[in-house]
């Protein structure tokens, strides 16, 4: 089955669907690790090895790892040879979130915002959108 993969050995870089967001549209970001190894690993897309978090200046707006799911889906492993990629989606529904998913938070308001992903620790670089 090959070996875990590790952040060491992975290069991660995020993309966003969109530049802009009209009001009624959702984000969605594309997490894609490169497995840059010189050997086959296994790669664990679950959402605890992952998280995707979302900035307005200093101010931390949402994170995909504040509020899990309580049913986790079936743990995808992607086996990725070495120079390969797997590729995981995540949404964000405009909603605010803090650690342990308090509810009645602001909603984020229009503006500029960053996001940055993370697998297994090894973090990419921020990308910047805009909501309408």
């Amino acid at each position: 089955g090959g070996a875990s993969c590790v952040a060491a050995s992975l290069q991660v870089t995020l993309t966003a669907s969109a530049q802009t967001y009209a009001a009624s549209e959702m984000p969605s970001f594309t997490l894609t690790a490169v497995n840059t190894g010189r050997t086959a690993c296994t790669l664990t897309m679950s959402d605890a090895s992952r998280q995707l978090v979302i900035t307005s200046g200093s101010d931390r707006i949402w994170s995909s790892a504040d509020c899990p799911a309580t049913a986790p889906p079936a743990t995808p492993l992607l086996l990725i040879a070495a120079g390969d990629k797997g590729t995981a989606a995540i949404g964000w529904d405009r909603a605010r979130s803090a650690q342990g998913c308090p509810a009645g938070l602001a909603a984020p308001r229009s503006g500029t915002y960053k996001a940055a992903g993370s697998l297994l620790g090894a973090n990419s670089d921020a990308v910047v959108f805009t909501l309408n």
